[in-house]
Formats: structure tokens, sequence, C-alpha cells
């Protein structure tokens, strides 16, 4: 029997009196779920989440959490689900820190043999109820309230049915954002192309999240992008002046991912089909992907009259030891733009080990695969091999490039022995060598970015201030994810306001106290008495 935590308050107090927006759960809780001292039993959580109102949160104990009834889980648009709470947890108290919390799991492993159990879905659902089969629903992003997800970790996923419909999280015509997550081990089968999150025609926001072990045949493992109506040849509405086609907005911010495999030939780690949208990349390290050739993160093309052309947004990321499984031939190996794509590029590395990168051009690093492709830089970075067939492409005198055989930019001459470690922060990254990373000041970055035609829904997040870790970058501050000379939050807000850090005041986190009561604050991270707090 399905049981949800709406319908017993409705039972009690009628519907009229039901104004709880507010649940806690737990994997032995037992109660009401108005609380942590009496939190509702895990059994709940499935339909609570699938009815839930706009605006209702819902608050997870750390612990292991499964869908019971459909054994998958759809979420309401418009919820806040926010997991990774620990067991200490008393009162409604919902301040918590990301970086030390532990994890509320939604794993589709239900029988613990390693893989997963879900079959013919996608794992999660957020879109319209009742309409995750359906490609024509009616409903576009930006008429849905906007859902989000933090601190939970997504695994084990594993659609044997539904292609490009998504092995973990299909998220469809809606706003979703995701804040410190994880999607582990999450695998398609062969010919199903289905990656750990797969978005059609959605605003996907996802900030300090890990993406790890992902395995797919092709297009993207761990994220696919797709249009509005999953179509690589959509020109719905293309003339109308509706925003409905190429309308999917995919951001990335201090995100990694590591050991994400396709073995087909794009996208081995994120793809974007043709004419699929826009991707942002924003302080993210991409590592140990690899593809049989065609870019470990794939930028698709447009149609053959140029239109709905995709766009990629690069900017402060670190992409080292990204290669193909092709012995002969896997051009892009880090990242690859289709024809009539567009990329932008700022402060970012991207090199291989001197093994995989000795000036091929069948092997490089990056690859503009058409000469109709059209590449913008900002300067300060720094690339292996770049092969661009013909594309015209005006590199900044800023621009660390790679000319000669004798001369490549390679994982070692950048990072020398530093291998993927936990430097701070949520992520593990990579710590450039400072005399081969030396970049331009923030303030100049953030004005060249400005002039880029960038989404307002990218704008009112991003963040060129702070690195992967979340941590202050330094005014002139190094290409890359990460910024050696940045300082923690912490710190950075002692510099600030060194006499008022024990005083009770939230700052943000470049320093701005902005009060004292908890719970007038907007979502976000804050800086109260020296530690990062989420709100």
């Amino acid at each position: 029997m399905k049981k949800s935590l709406l319908m017993m308050a409705a039972l009690a107090f009628g519907l009229a009196a039901n104004a709880q927006t507010k649940y806690f759960f737990s994997p032995n809780g037992e109660g009401s779920g108005d609380s942590w001292d009496d939190p509702a039993a895990a059994e709940y959580l499935e339909v609570t989440l699938a009815e839930a109102e706009p605006g209702t949160e819902i608050y997870l104990m750390e612990g292991n959490y499964f869908p019971l009834d459909s054994r998958k889980w759809t979420i309401a648009q418009g919820v806040i689900l926010k997991g990774g709470y620990p067991t200490t947890m008393t009162g409604t108290n919902t301040a918590i820190d990301y970086t030390k919390a532990g994890q509320s799991v939604f794993s589709a492993d239900f029988d613990g043999d390693g893989k997963g159990d879900n079959t013919d879905y996608a794992f999660v659902y957020v879109g319209k109820a009742g309409e995750e089969s359906n490609k024509t629903d009616g409903q576009f992003y930006k008429d849905v309230p906007l859902t989000e997800i933090w601190g939970v970790t997504f695994r084990d996923g594993e659609r044997q049915d539904g292609k490009y419909w998504g092995n973990m999280i299909f998220a469809k015509h809606t706003q979703l954002d995701l804040h410190f997550c994880k999607f582990i081990n999450n695998v398609a089968p062969e010919g199903q192309n289905n990656a750990a999150i797969v978005s059609w025609g959605s605003q996907l926001r996802v900030f300090d999240c890990v993406f790890e072990g992902n395995r797919s045949p092709g297009a993207g493992s761990a994220v696919l992008i797709r249009a509005r109506e999953s179509n690589s040849s959509n020109i719905e509405d293309a003339t109308a002046g509706t925003g409905k086609v190429n309308n999917t907005l995919a951001l990335f911010e201090r995100c990694e991912f590591t050991n994400n495999t396709t073995t087909g030939n794009y996208g081995g780690t994120l793809s974007v089909a043709d004419t699929g949208g826009t991707l942002y990349m924003i302080n993210c390290t991409v590592t140990e992907g690899t593809v049989n050739r065609g870019g470990v993160i794939a930028l698709g093309g447009a149609q053959n009259d140029g239109s709905n052309a995709p766009q990629a947004y690069l900017i402060n990321n670190t992409f080292v030891n990204n290669v193909g499984t092709d012995a002969s031939k896997w051009v892009g190996g880090a990242y690859r733009a289709g024809q009539f794509s567009t990329t932008y590029f700022a402060n970012n590395i991207m090199v291989n080990p001197a093994a995989a990168d000795n000036f091929n051009a069948a092997k490089a690093v990056v690859e503009l695969q058409y000469g109709t492709c059209l590449m913008h830089t900002a300067g300060y970075n720094i690339f292996g091999t770049v092969t661009s067939n013909g594309a015209s492409v005006q590199f900044a005198a800023t621009d660390k490039l790679t000319t000669s055989a004798t001369d490549v930019n390679t994982q070692e001459k950048i990072f020398g022995t530093a291998t993927l470690a936990n430097n701070g922060g949520f992520s593990k990254s990579f710590m450039p060598l400072a005399a081969q990373a030396t970049s331009l000041s923030v303030a100049d970055l953030q004005a060249a970015v400005a002039a880029w035609p960038m989404e307002a829904a990218v704008k009112e997040v991003m963040d060129l201030t702070v690195d992967q870790r979340g941590y202050t970058r330094a005014a002139t501050t190094m290409s890359g994810s990460i910024d050696g000379a940045a300082q923690s939050p912490a710190t950075a807000v002692e510099n600030v306001a060194a006499n008022a850090i024990q005083d009770g005041i939230y700052y943000t986190l470049q320093g701005q106290a902005i009060g004292k009561d908890f719970q007038a604050l907007p979502s976000g991270m804050y800086i109260c008495n020296g530690v990062k707090i989420i709100k």
C-alpha cells in the first residue's frame, strides 16, 4: 500500500488545516516527520516526494533509501530535497556543511549484487507527473518551478530499455538544480546509450557534484543533453521565436568527473547531442575519461544550414588524461566540437600525459571537427595538441599553445608529479605548478566573460571569484579549476571581518556580512563562526 505523509496529515487535520511544508525522514524513523526528534519512516518517502506541492522541503538523515512500490523515484517539480544530515540532528535545524556531511543514498541495487535493478525506467524522474514516456507533453521548462536536490548519492542505475532516457536521473522539460550530489557506477547496457543523467529540453544546473565510474556504450556516460523532443534533428519552431529549439541549458560548476567511460565514438563523459542546447562548464575537473574516439566531452553539431547550433562555454576547467581507445585515431580526446558549433574558452588547462600527446593531429587533446566550427578564447588557456580541421581560430596572445613536438604542454609539464587528490572542498582536483599556471586577474576574467552571450540563468549563479573547492581565488589567479594561492572560505572571511568571526553573523563567501537571522537567508552557502553552512 502506498503511504504518504501528505495523506496522513490530511486525514489527521483536514486538507485546509494541512499547512506543513517541511518533512524530516530517517531510515529508522517511526514518527510524524515534523522534526528531527520525530522523523518519518523511509517507507513514506516515495509517495511524499511524488505528491508534494511546489515549495515543499524534505530533509533526509544520512543512510540508504529505497522506493518500495514502483521501484523508482518520482520527484514532483518545485520540491526541495536535502540529504546528508547526521543522526545527531535535533529540532528543525537544517544548517549543514556539505564538505563534511554524510550522504543519503538512492541506490537502484535492491538485491546487493552491485548491479542496478531498475531495468526499463530511469531510477529518478523529474518532470511532469505521468509524462515520462511521452515525448511531447507540451511543457516548457521556463514555465515550471525549480526543483532542488542536495547531498544525495545516486548510484547503481542500470536501465535495460529506453535509449536516451537515463540510467539514474531523467530530467524532462523541467528546471533542476543539483548540489553536493554524487553519481557513482551507473551503467547502460549495449545499445541503450543512457547516461547517469539524461536531460531533455531542461534547465539543468549542477553545483559541487561528483561523477565517477559511470559507463555507457555511447553518447555520454555521466551526462547526456538532448533537445526538447529528444530528436537530434529537431527544428520545431525554429523561426517562431518561441525559444523552444536548442533550449536545453546545462551548467556544471565546481564538479569532478573521474573515470567515466563510453565505448562508442562521442562523449566518453558528457555529450551534447546535435542541436541539443548549450553547455557551461566552470571550475570543473575532468580526468581519466575514456572514449573510442570523438571527445570525452563532446559538443554536437547543427543542421546543414547551421541552424540550432550548440554552444559551449568552458571557463577555469582542468582536463587531464582523457584519451581514446582507438589505437589509430581518437582526435579530441578531451574535447570535440561538431559542425557549426561555437565554443568559448577562458583560463582552462587541457593536457594529456606525454605518452598520449606527442603532437599527433590524429590524437589531439582538442578537436574542432569541421571548418564550420567557431572558437573564441579570452586567453590564459593551456592547451596540449589542438586540431582545427580548417576552422578559423584566433588564439589569444596569452594562450599557451603546443606548437611543436619538442615543446608539448603535457600533464607532466603542467602538474609535475601531482595526481588527483583531495585538495579541499567537496571534490578532488589537480594542483598545478605555479610556474606553469599563472594567469590573469579575476577582474579581467570577469570582464572578458561578461562580453560573451551567456544566459541569465547562468550569470545569476556563476561565481568566477572562487575555484573548484569554493576557495576565494587570488586577485591574479591561476589557469585551471583550482588556484594554489586561493584562500579557504573561513580564511577569506577572517581577512574581511577578523574581529567579528565569532559574533554569530552570517557572511557570503566573499566576506559580506548579511545578518544573524539564518531563517531569513535565501538558499545558498554562508560562513558563520568560521564554518561553511548550507541553507
